[in-house]
């Protein structure tokens, strides 16, 4: 068995691996303040790991706890997965590698390893952000812009006259409030975006990719897209689970 941890901004998702499959496990809130101790209350009970393979975007500091709190519980050494260059035929587009976020590189890995095909994977969270590949394992690069809420709150610190209350129930279509307004706008925003990479890649390559939406915000979004796609909200543990190998 091998335990997985996808680490966010405000959470923590993890799975652990079986001979055939991978099986999530609770996901919790997370910060440096309770980081340590929560993770210590979900350890409880688990088998001890052949391996922890972790992909963190929350920083050193949590890292830090996340060590300390396997040590301690297993005397064992987690190993926080570094991007890389090359895994497996998918070759990383960025010019510095190490500037793509790891879970960035992982949700990509996973979604190629499954498909091998034309491929574009959209991780519908804090931030949203955008990665291509091709069927022959070239990842093109991407987009990143501010996630659904995100776009809200920034709209209400860069303006004085705003002030519009955080909803999570948008449509597509004009409102009537200011709030309506806004968060309509962020989802049109958001999710015309998506269609445009989407109609632009077929024009660019005379194919359509794979879409595959992740993330927090993923249903939201999808439901207002014009073109089909495919939910999957494990891809970054799927991903670590393709670097860690069939370990059971």
């Amino acid at each position: 068995m091998n335990l997985l941890m996808d680490i966010g901004n405000s959470r923590i998702k993890s799975a652990v691996t079986t001979a055939t499959a991978i099986r999530e496990l609770v996901t919790f809130p997370c910060s440096t303040d309770n980081c340590r101790t929560v993770l210590a209350d979900q350890l409880q009970g688990l088998e001890v790991p052949k391996k922890i393979l972790i992909s963190n975007v929350a920083g050193p500091a949590i890292a830090e706890q996340i060590r300390t709190c396997v040590r301690e519980n297993w005397g064992m050494e987690p190993c926080f997965v570094p991007v890389a260059r090359e895994w497996g035929g998918l070759v990383n587009g960025y010019t510095e590698i190490e500037q793509l976020g790891v879970d960035r590189w992982l949700a990509l890995l996973a979604a190629w390893e499954k498909y091998h095909s034309f491929i574009c994977v959209v991780s519908c969270g804090t931030a949203v952000t955008i990665d291509i590949a091709t069927a022959g394992g070239r990842h093109l690069g991407g987009l990143i812009i501010p996630g659904f809420e995100l776009m809200q709150r920034t709209l209400n610190q860069a303006t004085q006259g705003i002030n519009a209350t955080i909803t999570r129930d948008p449509i597509r279509a004009p409102g009537a409030t200011t709030d309506a307004c806004v968060s309509n706008g962020a989802l049109y925003a958001i999710s015309s975006l998506l269609d445009r990479v989407m109609d632009d890649l077929e024009a660019q390559h005379g194919a359509t990719p794979e879409l595959l939406l992740t993330g927090g915000d993923a249903v939201l979004i999808g439901r207002c897209l014009s073109h089909t796609f495919r939910l999957n909200h494990g891809l970054v543990l799927e991903g670590l689970a393709v670097i860690g190998g069939k370990d059971a």
